[in-house]
């Protein structure tokens, strides 16, 4: 995570998914998956976080999936939109009154501190 002025953070991930194995070489195929966030925090407990998501932005992720065992082949092709953008707008609420982390702490995907620090 990147912290930028004015409470501005930018976030990103990068993995790759290699299919191998494949008589049919257009099977065999890589692709880097990139993602990525930024977002910024309001309102004086930083409780009000506003982030844009970018998935796929290097547009490699297929629509496709084969899966082959013993008995059998199963090809399958989706209609997908693989690179999109999402806005999320995320709320805290301290329900038990306890103090709220504005440390920067907050794991912004699943909602849970991170007590690792």
């Amino acid at each position: 995570m990147l912290r930028l002025p004015q409470g501005f953070e930018i976030s990103t991930n990068l993995h790759e998914h290699s299919r191998r194995g494949y008589n049919d070489q257009s099977m065999n195929t890589n692709e880097l998956i990139w993602n990525g966030q930024i977002s910024k925090s309001f309102l004086k407990s930083k409780t009000l976080v506003v982030a844009l998501n970018f998935y796929d932005l290097l547009g490699q992720q297929s629509n496709y999936e084969r899966w082959i065992s013993a008995t059998g082949r199963s090809d399958t092709r989706y209609n997908s939109i693989n690179s999109y953008a999402m806005l999320h707008v995320r709320y805290r609420l301290n329900l038990f009154g306890g103090k709220v982390d504005t440390e920067g702490r907050y794991d912004k995907k699943w909602g849970n501190n991170d007590r690792r620090r």
